[in-house]
């Protein structure tokens, strides 16, 4: 799965990032959120998509909200450079 993900961020010109509800929750556990874990995929596909200088574009599904920029890691707060895209389904 690395393996793809790494070539296909290499070739793409954008990324977006779908965004829904419980994008960011919690984990009871660790008291902090998946994007804190540097196994989580979906952090590894945003760290490579910004590494690798792609326009990175946030999808807003149904309501989510991007979380503030405190409960994200450094690494991929680029996210908030770009206005978000809103879609109801």
């Amino acid at each position: 799965w690395e393996r793809i993900l790494r070539e296909s961020s290499s070739s793409a010109k954008v990324c977006l990032i779908l965004i829904g509800s419980n994008w960011n929750e919690v984990d009871k556990g660790t008291n902090k959120s998946r994007m804190f874990n540097f196994d989580d995929w979906v952090r590894i596909e945003i760290e490579l998509a910004i590494n690798n200088g792609l326009v990175v574009i946030p999808v807003l599904i149904n309501g989510a909200k991007l979380p503030h920029k405190s409960e994200i890691p450094d690494s991929i707060w680029k996210i908030y450079e770009r206005n978000a895209i809103v879609v109801e389904t």
